[in-house]
């Protein structure tokens, strides 16, 4: 008998098969819909739309219509719209905020989920770049730790939903604590007692993982690997990246407000429900295919809106977060790769600047270039200490060479 933490594993792996799969065609889909033909193959596709989830209350709108039209045999009642136009601007107002709402939510996902890629690399490639040739296992852990934390923030908002679900499970149940997060996947970047630590956290995952990238740039500049201005810099895409996550986490835990879900839905009900008899009183039974329409329509905007509301979930037309784990996980095997091809060549060919050129004052300008804005600048040209020394030469104050030094620095880096 399997256990229930192996049952519920097997459960996850054939969702994530079966809409890996359903995504594929919907990919399909917008590749093959163009043109007459594409276009009509297009239009009677199920997979990916909102029909699967509408339909019933289609039916529901078809069948009332059908009813109102033969009671409209027998008594023909004459109805005014002006009931109906009532309706319309309320009912109008509260579904353009809903969708409006959702697609607004569904682009700053899309805006994170870039924000998530590009700092990724971005804190690999500085540690790539900063740390010397020597110190390759700062890089690696750097790189190790980026790629679990890319995969635990997409884990704990795909499936956030789950957890609550299986959480509300036990509470009907009686059980405590059943729901377990997927971290099996980090095992293959992780170290086995990296992997034990993590696996007794009960969660917050990718908080931990932060902790330990800013853990390892704390001992390497402690161990003067980085500089302190390396060091923020790095520490600054730790921030933006739990930053990241912390929008995501809002976005996937945060719905739209129930009473505004609740009477937006109430009045779409009342809206199309009082467009039935004035229909059926001008038009019979030739108002059904109209009616039939007009529900879909509405229906299907306030579909929209509940899928593009939390576009991180399982459903076909969410965001497919495992493309963009891949992504990460090639752009930071490239960039250690290019940097030991980088070493390899800077040993056979290394370039460092004489002490006349350092001394020059075009040098010096292009690295300490003058600030207009902020004249009262302690590092100015202007507060600089010249001494006659030759036609092109000069020197410089003890206390500017420190400064002229950090910024030759922080450009080679730049």
């Amino acid at each position: 008998m399997n256990s229930p933490l192996v049952t519920q594993t097997q459960k996850r792996s054939n969702e994530q098969n079966e809409i890996f799969l359903n995504r594929r065609k919907v990919a399909e889909y917008r590749i093959w819909g163009q043109g007459l033909m594409g276009s009509l193959r297009l239009c009677i596709q199920v997979t990916g739309t909102v029909w699967a989830e509408i339909w019933p209350q289609v039916v529901v709108m078809l069948v009332l219509t059908l009813g109102a039209a033969s009671v409209n045999l027998a008594y023909s009642w004459d109805v005014s719209l002006i009931g109906h136009q009532i309706v319309l601007v309320p009912m109008s107002f509260l579904l353009v905020f809903r969708c409006s709402n959702s697609y607004q939510r569904y682009w700053d996902g899309r805006t994170l989920l870039g924000l998530l890629v590009f700092h990724s690399r971005e804190l690999v490639c500085k540690a790539a770049s900063f740390a010397p040739e020597r110190h390759e296992k700062f890089v690696t852990d750097i790189k190790r730790y980026t790629i679990c934390a890319v995969m635990a923030i997409n884990m704990t908002v795909s499936q956030h939903w789950q957890k609550i679900e299986q959480d509300r499970e036990d509470r009907k149940t009686g059980k405590k604590g059943t729901w377990r997060w997927e971290i099996e996947n980090l095992k293959d970047h992780l170290t086995q007692e990296e992997y034990d630590d993590l696996r007794d956290i009960p969660k917050s995952h990718p908080l931990v993982m932060f902790l330990w990238i800013r853990h390892e740039i704390q001992q390497a500049c402690q161990s003067k690997v980085l500089t302190p201005f390396q060091g923020f810099e790095m520490s600054a895409n730790v921030g933006e990246l739990q930053q990241v996550w912390n929008g995501m986490s809002k976005i996937t835990s945060t719905p739209l407000p129930y009473p505004w879900v609740h009477l937006s839905r109430l009045i779409l009900w009342m809206f199309l429900l009082t467009m039935i008899p004035p229909a059926v009183s001008q038009l019979g039974f030739n108002s059904a295919p109209f009616l039939l329409v007009s529900s879909f329509l509405f229906f299907g905007l306030v579909q929209i809106g509940n899928e593009m509301e939390d576009p991180f979930g399982s459903d076909i037309n969410d965001f497919d977060l495992a493309s963009f784990e891949t992504s990460v996980i090639d752009d930071v095997a490239m960039i250690t790769t290019h940097r030991i091809r980088q070493h390899t060549r800077a040993k056979s060919k290394t370039v460092v600047p004489r002490q006349d050129e350092i001394m020059k004052e075009s040098f010096l300008e292009e690295t300490l270039p003058r600030d207009p804005v902020v004249p009262s600048s302690p590092h100015s040209l202007s507060n600089y200490t010249l001494r006659p020394c030759g036609s092109d030469r000069f020197q410089e104050a003890p206390i500017d060479s420190a400064y002229s030094s950090a910024m030759y620095e922080l450009k080679s880096f730049s």
